[in-house]
């Protein structure tokens, strides 16, 4: 037998690949089995997995979408309530200023003052704010959108909720001076009370307090809107988009298709979806997860949290788990089966290696091209969907869009038309960059320059943003924000411009930027001559002691004070002595050099300030020549003035190198030059200092002394001519000081009306009278009427008449037992103000009589009008009665004019037998002076009226 090697070769071959077949497809089916089983345990541990992570990540994007949004709400809601403290604070500051310049004026016209400097401010963007003011017992003083309440007690004003408004504003300011509240009121044509937040501060010194406010919808409604441009902002990622409606169902970001579209009723598969996720966010706060299925019978969940303050809806959709889960499952069982397949293929391949080489290799290479062309494919559809959602992006976008190469733009979408006011892209692309802009912009800069400048910006770092003066294809000039941003573009360099329009913003900008200048300028002016307040000068003066210390040169701070302008204001009115102060500021103004400053600092008085002078005779120069224009009188309305000055002088660096010693000093010298005579100038030196400090300890002695009740009065009787008999008397004050003694009112009265502690003494002496004259009627002594003395400062006090008249009723006296004296220049002016104030004197009851009658500036035809009783003729027309006929044809006018008025007449300092026949002769009715008797105390007064009243009862018999 032979033995064929070939043939067991072969054999052994067969055998060995039959062996390693069958090895192989065991193996082959053990790895195929456990395969699928490995498959079917991942897909589920995939599907638990992506379907946890998907609610993790939704949650934890909405939780922090709405912690930002309580975060932000947070810091603009500080921001308003600081806005509206600041918007106080200012208006606080001007009341003071205005206080400050009008102390000495009645406070009816400071607050008139405070009306025109607040009463037309406007301070949010909607310029909705404005200011209000009222007093401490709750009367409007400044109302700007309700005029018709000022001068009107509003103390219970109350809101819908029945909270009285005025009330919880005095409390806080009562409390802590300051503060902020809330209360329900209407806006302007609106009939629902809707909340404001406030603000209130209180001004002490005239016991009135501002404030203003704000509606909390307006500041929500801001913090929407900004929350609504975050929201918008979001990006769309792998767990889904965010949504958001209100408790009303409209969707608060949804395309302007649905925006503001009610979605209560919209529902899937009978399913209301929004208005369950709604009831749903409001009963669990802490948000939850909403299962649903769409029409299309996909799968769908969000997770769902409400926000309480915004009565808003926050939710994620979160996308088709499922979908995604097989999505991804199909991949798996793709790539691994590819896997399981190329195992097998290739165990095939090692068998059949050297006959199926070239179909395997064939094979291969088809099969990665058909990959390839599949995944260029599907990458080609990405690119394409992606460009159609940049188009719509682009076309829709509320901004303008612009694409530019070579400094030219090629695209541009349809805002940009709308901002340059073309008809079609080709009107507006055809154009260049200098047809754009104007030659110049605002600050005078070349456009073209600015602009190379700013793409320069954003070529090295990347993008840039600026603001630039443009205009459209119509020539109107407009304001547009840029942002400019470098991409790539078919591999070249291009830039991205996204363009606003903001020429309203800056508009509104600009208007306030004006008001914020007049706010200014009037807070450092004068509001009556514009001229430098007191506020401006301290600024000024300072600057001008360095300089003149820089240059070794002098400086002189010169007082005026007006003489006798108070006689102007009691004679013709405040608005007479308003327009003549308005005609010497200018005047003043005309006479100073350019680099001199002068300042109105109160009622009648202005401070120059003289700079850079080479010597002292320099500022001499400057003061004669104001003197010398001041010697021609001014008319206003046709009436001649004569106006001078007393004037103080001080000067540095030889007084003082401070600017309040050298105002102090000139003050001083002011007064000096006053008291002098007037109508002169005086320089300081050192011994003017010393009247001041005396004038300074008498003023705190007069406060002491009213405190320690120090002051008494003497009474000084009136007698009825022919009768002799006591028909009242006159209190007059002394001051029984601790150590001087008895000192008469010479000493101390005119000080005390400087002062203004002539209220407090006021109100002592009035007191003092009013229990002494209660006391003799009580005690049946008859002694007529009490008359007591008024000044203009006690008068033009707000709360006089009401002082008064608690006064009246703790002393127990009775209105007719007392007699008002006021002198005749305050009486006789021809104003409504002092029509007022006599009418109130005849409402309570008291009598008024018209003191130094014949000194002032009567006007006689005015008299009649006036609610009097008595005129008193002034001493000065009596001393010479019996020797100088015109004091006498005086004393007779005035005489006859009462007789035939039917007003009592009375002559004071009557000092003898001669002047009281002549009195008598002349039908004068009541005397008083010496020659019956002097001012006496209140136990001899009272000696006095028993005597006169035993006089007349029966001699016995």
């Amino acid at each position: 037998m032979k033995y064929n090697s070939g043939g067991l070769i072969n054999s052994l071959m067969i055998l060995s690949i039959a062996g390693f077949m069958v090895l192989t497809f065991t193996l082959l089916a053990v790895f195929t089995n456990a395969f699928y089983e490995n498959l079917d345990n991942f897909s589920s541990s995939l599907e638990i997995r992506y379907s946890k992570n998907a609610k993790i990540e939704a949650k934890d994007k909405v939780d922090k979408v709405v912690d930002f949004i309580g975060i932000y709400e947070k810091i603009l809601q500080n921001d308003t309530k600081q806005t509206v403290k600041d918007n106080v604070e200012f208006a606080y500051n001007v009341i003071s200023e205005v206080d400050k310049q009008y102390w000495d004026l009645p406070v009816s016209i400071t607050y008139q003052k405070i009306k025109d400097k607040l009463g037309n401010s406007r301070f949010f963007d909607d310029k909705s704010g404005y200011f209000f003011i009222y007093d401490m017992k709750g009367n409007c003083i400044l109302s700007p959108i309700a005029p018709k309440s000022e001068g009107k007690n509003q103390i219970n004003l109350q809101d819908s909720n029945k909270k009285y408004i005025i009330r919880r504003m005095i409390k806080i300011v009562k409390t802590q001076n300051e503060g902020f509240l809330s209360w329900f009121w209407c806006r302007p044509g609106e009939k629902i009370m809707k909340e404001k937040l406030g603000y209130v501060k209180l001004y002490k010194p005239l016991g009135i307090f501002v404030g203003t406010a704000r509606y909390k919808e307006d500041i929500l409604d801001e913090i929407k809107q900004n929350v609504t441009l975050y929201l918008k902002n979001l990006d769309k990622d792998e767990y889904g988009y965010i949504f958001a409606y209100d408790f009303s169902e409209n969707s608060m970001l949804e395309s302007s298709k649905y925006k503001k579209i009610n979605r209560w009723d919209d529902a899937a598969n009978g399913y209301h979806l929004v208005r369950y996720a709604i009831k749903g966010a409001q009963r669990d706060s802490n948000g939850f997860f909403l299962h649903y299925n769409l029409k299309s019978g996909e799968e769908k969940l969000s997770y769902i949290k409400s926000i309480p303050n915004f009565n808003w809806i926050i939710g994620t959709n979160i996308q088709n788990i499922k979908a995604v889960y097989t999505k991804e499952k199909e991949s798996l069982q793709k790539s691994m089966s590819v896997t399981l397949k190329n195992s097998i293929l290739i165990s095939i391949a090692i068998l059949a290696l050297f006959v199926l080489v070239f179909l395997l290799i064939s094979f291969k290479i088809k099969k990665l091209f058909k990959e390839l062309g599949d995944a260029i494919k599907d990458r080609t559809k990405e690119l394409i969907e992606q460009k159609n959602v940049f188009k719509k992006i682009f076309d829709t976008a509320p901004d303008g869009i612009a694409l530019s190469k070579d400094k030219r733009f090629y695209d541009c979408n349809g805002a940009v038309l709308r901002i340059f006011e073309a008809k079609s892209k080709e009107e507006f692309l055809q154009l260049e960059n200098k047809d754009y802009f104007p030659l110049e912009q605002e600050d005078g800069s070349n456009s073209m320059v600015f602009l190379e400048s700013k793409l320069d910006i954003g070529k090295q770092k990347g993008s840039v943003d600026f603001e630039i003066e443009a205009k459209t294809i119509n020539g109107r000039k407009i304001w547009l924000n840029v942002v400019i941003t470098k991409i790539i573009l078919h591999g070249e360099e291009a830039g991205y411009f996204v363009l606003r329009d903001m020429t309203d913003k800056k508009r509104i900008e600009k208007d306030l930027q004006i008001q914020q200048q007049k706010l200014i300028f009037q807070a450092k002016h004068d509001s009556l001559t514009s001229l430098p307040n007191r506020l401006f000068l301290a600024d000024r003066l300072s600057q001008s002691i360095n300089r003149a210390k820089r240059k070794e040169r002098y400086l002189a701070v010169a007082f005026l004070d007006i003489d006798n302008f108070k006689m102007v204001n009691d004679a013709f009115g405040h608005n007479m002595g308003d327009l003549l102060l308005i005609e010497i500021a200018s005047v003043l103004k005309s006479l100073i050099r350019v680099t001199d400053i002068v300042s109105r600092v109160s009622g009648d008085e202005f401070v120059l300030v003289m700079d850079d002078l080479a010597s002292i005779n320099d500022s001499s120069t400057i003061i004669q020549k104001i003197i010398d224009r001041f010697q021609e009188p001014f008319y206003i309305e046709n009436l001649p003035f004569s106006i001078t000055f007393s004037i103080g002088i001080s000067v540095y660096p030889n007084d003082s190198d401070d600017e309040q010693n050298l105002l102090k000093f000139a003050d001083m010298a002011m007064y000096r030059a006053k008291n002098c005579g007037k109508n002169r100038y005086l320089y300081y030196d050192e011994s003017m200092n010393s009247d001041v400090l005396k004038h300074m300890e008498i003023e705190q002695e007069i406060k002491r002394g009213i405190k320690n009740d120090e002051f008494v009065l003497h009474y000084q009787p009136q007698f009825e001519v022919g009768s002799k008999k006591i028909v009242g008397f006159e209190a007059l004050v002394r001051w029984q000081h601790p150590k001087l003694g008895l000192k008469f009112p010479d000493y101390f009265i005119e000080i005390a009306e400087n002062s203004r502690a002539i209220v407090a003494l006021g109100e002592v002496i009035s007191k003092k009278a009013m229990k002494q004259v209660s006391l003799w009627h009580d005690k049946g002594l008859k002694p007529g009427t009490m008359s007591i003395n008024f000044t203009s400062k006690q008068l033009q006090d707000r709360d006089f008449f009401d002082r008064l008249g608690k006064l009246l009723k703790e002393s127990g006296c009775k209105a007719e037992w007392i007699e008002a004296e006021l002198i005749e220049r305050y009486v006789m002016r021809d104003t409504q103000e002092t029509s007022n104030l006599l009418k109130c004197f005849k409402d309570m009851g008291v009598q008024v009589a018209i003191d130094d009658f014949g000194t002032g500036y009567s006007s006689l035809g005015y008299l009649k009008y006036l609610e009097i009783s008595k005129l008193k003729i002034d001493k000065v027309f009596i001393d010479d009665l019996q020797s100088n006929k015109k004091d006498r044809a005086i004393a007779k006018s005035i005489i006859d004019l009462s007789v035939g008025m039917d007003l009592k007449v009375i002559a004071e300092g009557v000092e003898n037998a001669e002047q009281y026949e002549i009195l008598e002769k002349l039908g004068c009715q009541i005397i008083q002076g010496y020659y019956f008797s002097k001012p006496i105390s209140a136990d001899e007064a009272e000696s006095l009226l028993r005597e006169k009243r035993e006089e007349k009862q029966p001699l016995p018999r």
